[in-house]
């Protein structure tokens, strides 16, 4: 065996255990006991643990829970029932779930979110898309709500949550363009407010990982041939 040959066969090793490695590391295997469903998106969930803090996972397709007894999907999920899963996905990126009382919504542009608080200023978050609100006992999309409509619930953002002043807000809203359907209107709110930040994850794709690994293969393939017809001459 050429010196050659053995120093490609080693590197080729190297590099299929450090992708082998990478992808492993990048599995997070995530616990829930007796959670109550807080919301239900198209490929997430909010849960509140039975600590009392709320969290926000990506589900995986096809996953399925424990709710007493019996294995349910995703969407069959409804706020207020209490489930156990062991749910195991890819390194997440990071969204945010905050826990509002008495936020009066101002605008709605698209999926972003406009509300004001108590303290007079303003929130904006960017609601993934399914993602549905209890208003008055109805289940709406971003694009239902009204202004002057007072939400007391849980908003996941998938961009960072913004907090403005008034003069930002305008600002924010004027770069958002207008439009008559999500025509601002006075609002004012009617109770305290109250957040909690949390990180809701998401599950990051495998398929750079495993197209990498294919590269790899392929190169090593195309070596180890050339090499054998140089050494064949």
């Amino acid at each position: 065996m050429s010196k050659k040959f053995l120093v490609l066969a080693v590197l080729a090793v190297v590099a299929l255990t450090f992708t082998v490695t990478a992808q492993a590391q990048a599995l997070v295997k995530q616990e829930i006991t007796n959670g109550t469903v807080v919301n239900v998106g198209n490929n997430f969930l909010v849960v509140k643990l039975a600590d009392g803090t709320v969290k926000g996972y990506d589900v995986p397709a096809g996953f399925m829970f424990d709710q007493g007894g019996t294995q349910v999907p995703l969407s069959a999920l409804k706020p207020g029932q209490v489930i156990t899963a062991s749910i195991t996905t890819t390194e997440p990126l990071t969204e945010q779930v905050e826990e509002v009382t008495g936020a009066t919504v101002v605008k709605t542009v698209h999926r972003n979110l406009f509300v004001k608080l108590a303290d007079g200023t303003y929130r904006q978050y960017d609601v993934p898309k399914g993602y549905r609100f209890n208003v008055d006992g109805k289940e709406l999309a971003v694009f239902q709500l009204q202004p002057g409509m007072v939400l007391s619930t849980t908003i996941v953002s998938e961009k960072a949550i913004k907090t403005m002043t008034e003069p930002e807000f305008q600002a924010e809203v004027g770069r958002h363009g207008a439009h008559p359907r999500h025509a601002m209107q006075p609002a004012v709110a009617t109770a305290p407010e109250a957040t909690t930040t949390k990180k809701l994850p998401k599950t990051a794709s495998p398929l750079p990982l495993i197209g990498l690994l294919g590269l790899m293969s392929l190169g090593l393939g195309l070596g180890l041939s050339a090499l054998r017809h140089r050494e064949a001459s």
